[in-house]
């Protein structure tokens, strides 16, 4: 199906001239003031408008003022018979994307047009957002305009000591900078915002002057992705923009979808702890540590006492309920650097890293007595449980970390003979009961 594109132009030359060009492949509103163009544009929204300097009611800028507010994303270019710097600059205040001298109109208009319609089109950037940093007025209204007409959101900022806070607070898809902004100031402006967290991997459009070879290779090994030159084109800016916010929307697709894979192998869906296989991984890792550098390390283990008979009376669904319970009360004890894993049914695992033995003792406290006052309510029951927990403090090594679990696993069995609700730790001094 065509697309539409107005044409506001009061000469009947100029008006057959761009028809002849473009009406192959686009339907052609016409128009000679501004209150036919604004009569067009209530029955069709085109995909472009090209208006001339001077309409039969009144400057054409008008017009590309009332279509910037009224239908912010569709592109104006203003026509003029003159390349006046003077004109340009007010056009492009006006929200034009372009200003074109009236003798460039010729075949090559049509590729143009295509081009913009095109590059609109496929841009798939709307909602996206950019902050600037741009020293020249002009060269800031035209990528005002021209990311308007994208759909993109836009945001000048300064360069300040509010800098960092700013973009921060903005998360932008792209970050476009004016090198000419005083000397070796882009540079170390690039430098500043790659050291800021989350806009490492944020894409920097850098705006110069420069052609050489040995500056542009510096702004890409200093952390920039793209530049465009001046004096700054329309197709070049969109191009530009577009392919560096879809390469950026790639990767973070991807890095999501590493997440949630990263998630799903890692994690137990029904507590959200870390799963066994992730949990001997870093029992693996920590006891390669304690070889190399002596770094001590515990693992507890521990489950849920009769919890069969919760099960037997309650059903399986208020059994899930308590393990959850369990193990975000298990995990609310521990450190945040320490690692808490489902193990099995109803049996959790915790490995604590760089631990001495009286921090040990005092997170086994916890955790006992954090689950021995616990109790979850079940279509109107209230469920008391407690839990048995056995605790290796590993001081000495073993090559195979089977033995670490196995001594927990006997302390913990040591536990329930003993009458369960109870910890037993098997540290330098021998196993001790956790009162």
């Amino acid at each position: 199906m065509k697309k539409y594109i107005l044409i506001a132009d009061p000469s009947k030359v100029s008006r057959f001239v761009l028809e002849y060009y473009l009406s192959d492949k686009y339907n052609i509103l016409m128009a000679e003031s501004i209150a036919e163009a604004r009569r067009m544009l209530s029955l069709a929204i085109p995909s472009l408008v090209l208006v001339a300097h001077e309409l039969k009611d009144g400057l054409g800028y008008e017009l590309c003022r009332y279509v910037n507010e009224r239908f912010k994303n569709v592109p104006v270019v203003i026509l003029s018979s003159e390349d006046d710097k003077e004109r340009r600059r007010i056009a492009l205040e006006s929200g034009a994307i372009d200003y074109l001298v009236r003798t460039k109109i010729d075949d090559t208009i049509v590729s143009y047009v295509d081009e913009l319609v095109e590059l609109i089109e496929i841009s798939n950037v709307r909602g996206s957002i950019a902050c600037t940093l741009i020293n020249h007025k002009e060269d800031e209204v035209i990528i005002n305009n021209v990311l308007n007409s994208l759909g993109m959101q836009v945001y000048n900022c300064k360069i300040d000591d509010d800098l960092d806070m700013e973009l921060l607070s903005k998360n932008p898809d792209i970050i476009i900078i004016d090198m000419d902004i005083g000397k070796n100031e882009g540079l170390e402006l690039i430098k500043k915002i790659r050291k800021i967290g989350s806009m490492k991997k944020v894409p920097i459009l850098i705006i110069t002057d420069s052609r050489e070879n040995t500056v542009l290779r510096s702004l890409m090994l200093f952390g920039a992705n793209d530049y465009t030159l001046r004096p700054l084109s329309t197709e070049s800016i969109m191009l530009r923009v577009t392919a560096n916010i879809r390469t950026k929307k790639l990767y973070d697709y991807l890095d999501r979808i590493n997440n949630e894979l990263y998630q799903m192998a890692t994690t137990d869906p029904m507590t959200g702890l870390y799963n066994r296989r992730y949990i001997l991984e870093q029992l693996n890792i920590l006891n390669y540590n304690f070889e190399r550098y002596g770094t001590a390390f515990s693992v507890i283990l521990m489950d849920l006492d009769k919890f069969k008979s919760i099960n037997d009376t309650y059903g399986h669904d208020c059994g899930d309920k308590v393990i959850i319970d369990f193990a975000q009360r298990v995990k609310s004890s521990v450190r945040k650097t320490d690692f808490v894993g489902r193990f099995g049914g109803e049996e959790l695992i915790v490995v604590l890293q760089n631990i001495d033995e009286e921090n040990l003792y005092k997170i086994t406290k916890k955790i006992l007595y954090s689950i021995r006052n616990s109790s979850v309510t079940y279509s109107n029951f209230v469920i008391s449980y407690t839990t048995s927990i056995g605790v290796k403090y590993c001081n000495s090594y073993y090559p195979n970390i089977d033995e670490y679990i196995k001594r927990a696993d006997h302390l913990l069995y040591l536990a329930k003979e003993n009458g369960r609700n109870r910890a037993y730790i098997e540290n330098s001094s021998g196993v001790v009961e956790v009162v």
